[in-house]
């Protein structure tokens, strides 16, 4: 079943014309069906290592507000003797 048919909202049918690329699981080439992957099997494998936190997005670095920066710079400093 790798029709690659879809429709679009008018309920016309049409041709999928872009590049299917490999299954970036095992490298196969991919399936419109399973986009980007070239089966279900993994599609799942993919899933899985997102949710064991194996694929991870970086978080930034705690990050210091412009009014905690101020704040520290403007400080009255004490000159002791």
């Amino acid at each position: 079943m790798t029709d690659p048919k879809k429709k679009d909202n008018a309920g016309e049918v049409k041709q999928f014309r872009g590049k299917v690329g490999k299954c970036p699981i095992c490298k196969t080439p991919a399936v419109v069906e399973h986009r980007p992957f070239c089966s279900k099997r993994c599609s799942q494998i993919d899933l899985g290592r997102w949710l064991s936190e194996v694929y991870r997005v970086p978080a930034p670095d705690e990050e210091v507000s412009d009014a905690e920066t101020w704040s520290a710079d403007t400080s009255p400093r004490r000159n002791d003797p």
